[in-house]
């Protein structure tokens, strides 16, 4: 993915609640209503740098950083994480 960014960023909303992190769509209307994604730690910071306007590469720097794990493994994972944003139509890459 070259640029990645948030699909309608205002329709996406990351709560945290009963321990776990959830994304919702709060656009969606009861004639398509969509469960809310649950991430994990991890995926809640991705999501939150995405937000940030930060980029794959960026991300996956940081996730190196914070997790101790070497840069290609952070960039795998990101990427990993990215793509299924872009298969439910969350992220443009």
């Amino acid at each position: 993915m070259e640029e990645t960014r948030i699909k309608e960023p205002e329709r996406w909303q990351l709560r945290h609640a009963a321990g776990c992190y959830w994304l919702l769509d709060m656009m969606q209307g009861p004639e398509n209503r969509k469960p809310p994604l649950s991430l994990n730690q991890v995926g809640a910071e991705i999501w939150k740098l995405l937000q940030q306007g930060m980029q794959e590469e960026a991300v996956a720097e940081q996730m190196s950083s914070r997790y101790r794990i070497d840069r290609e493994s952070a960039l795998t994972d990101v990427r990993g994480f990215l793509a299924g944003l872009e298969a439910q139509g969350i992220v443009i890459g």
